[in-house]
């Protein structure tokens, strides 16, 4: 009974998990597990037999959540926890887990109807112990019922971990797929346990499944939600999304999959050209970009998504709901958003381009920052963080710093190219040379305009006596020496 209890628990507590929408059905199985165990224990405590009708009940109730579980996980369609995904899901129910539904409401109600079962008692060592028998027919139906839960609600969820991308999802659902075909096979065996042997045979199942629900319950714990978030929109540019690696060879070609809008060639270089470089250049590198709040900095990051777009390279950016940069990018379907919100406990879909994550979870933003890598990998990824500043305020700048440090050691594995904002009047001296040790290059943005204040490499830009860069019409920027 403790490990079902732990079970439970822990699948209650899920807050952020790739199972979220299942977890209610999940947890009225153990639920109804928990009643069956303690019907048993009321059973053996007061030397009356176990009572057959609400176990029959109680089983049915398990089987239907699992299949319930089970279609949810299949249809993968978003985010819509309890009874919203119910809902959903009997809106247009797939028509083999009616067949299911109907097939476990047969097995129950011909079970509480004919009542084929006879109770008997043993003499054992600890008293006299009930045990039950059953006419052959509830047998075989039983052994049918569980034929049809391994070939539909199991098999589903199955078949479904072998087309999930997120290698931790797809082995945490095979995972969960085979405990749920041991709770079944598990069943059958309690209902043909006889004789003296039968009190031992049960004891035996009900720690087996108890062990299950704690297997299923680490199980959901792995993979995030937003393994599933992002597998369902997709995560490429909709101007264009590569067929082969996106690594430019000098002599050879590369084949992409165009939308209707054409790529503005003029747009390669839009950032780049600031800083007096190519595409090329700046391509798996780590930028820093200090700025002042009161100057239009927003621009700056536009231009950096708006460069990798019509590099036909994938783009995301990292802001806070609200946030100048957020009013800029918000519903340009070619830059990918993960915005920081008050709003929302868990992540969601807000739209095609934007996710929505809880404000001050850090662990959310590194898990993201990992399926993106791996939804691109092989790909030259653009990633702007406009959330550093709002992490030292939240987590205090030691914490902030480990997770830039992070993200920054995650993109570099995959030659992501990353642009890091910070507030340059939030943050005092001390502080902001700590965070530039962790970048090439890093540039200044005020109303002076954008300037170089190290080059890659270490290297102190020199000044040729030009203005800074105008950010309205894309031109080079000056350097001067920090």
């Amino acid at each position: 009974m403790a490990a079902s209890c732990l079970g439970l628990y822990f699948i209650v507590r899920m807050r952020a998990t790739y199972f979220l929408d299942s977890r209610f059905f999940m947890a009225i199985a153990n639920v109804a597990f928990v009643i069956v165990l303690v019907q048993g224990l009321a059973s053996d405590l007061s030397g009356t037999p176990f009572p057959w009708a609400p176990y029959t009940v109680l089983i049915f109730l398990t089987a239907v959540s699992v299949g319930f579980a089970s279609f949810l996980l299949k249809s993968n369609s978003g985010v819509s926890p309890g009874l919203g995904g119910l809902a959903k899901l009997l809106s247009k129910p797939p028509a083999k887990f009616l067949v299911f539904v109907a097939i476990a409401l047969v097995w129950m109600v011909s079970g509480l109807a004919l009542q084929p079962w006879r109770v008997h008692q043993v003499q054992t060592f600890d008293g006299i112990t009930y045990f039950y028998s059953y006419e052959s027919w509830y047998l075989l139906s039983s052994l049918a019922f569980l034929l049809v839960f391994l070939l539909i609600p199991v098999a589903t969820s199955y078949v479904q971990s072998t087309r999930i991308g997120d290698p931790t999802a797809s082995k945490s659902v095979r995972m969960i797929s085979l405990s749920w075909a041991s709770f079944g096979v598990v069943a059958l065996f309690e209902e043909v346990a006889s004789g003296s042997l039968a009190p031992v045979e049960q004891g035996i199942a009900a720690l087996a499944n108890g062990l299950l629900f704690i297997l299923i319950a680490f199980a959901v714990r792995e993979p995030t939600i937003l393994s599933r978030i992002m597998s369902i929109g997709g995560l490429g540019s909709g101007t264009a999304r590569p067929l082969t690696s996106s690594k430019i060879r000098a002599g050879s070609t590369r084949s992409f999959a165009l939308d209707s809008k054409p790529v503005d060639l003029a747009r390669k270089s839009l950032f780049s050209t600031m800083l007096r470089m190519r595409h090329e250049e700046i391509v798996g590198k780590r930028l820093l970009l200090e700025y002042d709040p009161s100057a239009s900095y927003e621009r700056v990051v536009e231009k950096f998504a708006g460069e990798f777009v019509a590099n036909l390279e994938p783009v995301a950016v990292f802001t806070s709901i609200g946030s100048p940069v957020h009013r800029v990018l918000r519903g340009q379907r070619d830059v990918k958003l993960f915005s920081f919100s008050t709003n929302t406990s868990t992540p969601s879909r807000q739209s095609e381009t934007e996710i929505l994550l809880p404000e001050r979870d850090a662990s959310l933003l590194l898990d993201a920052v990992d399926k993106l890598l791996q939804a691109h990998h092989g790909q030259e990824v653009g990633i702007a963080f406009d959330v550093f500043t709002d992490l030292v305020l939240f987590k205090g700048f030691e914490k902030a710093y480990a997770i830039i440090s992070s993200v920054a050691e995650m993109a570099d594995a995959q030659s992501a190219t990353t642009l890091v904002l910070v507030n340059s009047t939030a943050l005092e001296g001390r502080a902001l040379n700590a965070v530039r040790g962790l970048f090439t290059a890093y540039l200044s943005y005020g109303f002076e305009g954008l300037r170089v204040v190290r080059a890659f490499g270490g290297i102190p830009a020199r000044t040729n006596g030009t203005d800074g860069g105008s950010i309205e019409d894309g031109t080079a920027a000056s350097g001067v020496e920090g």
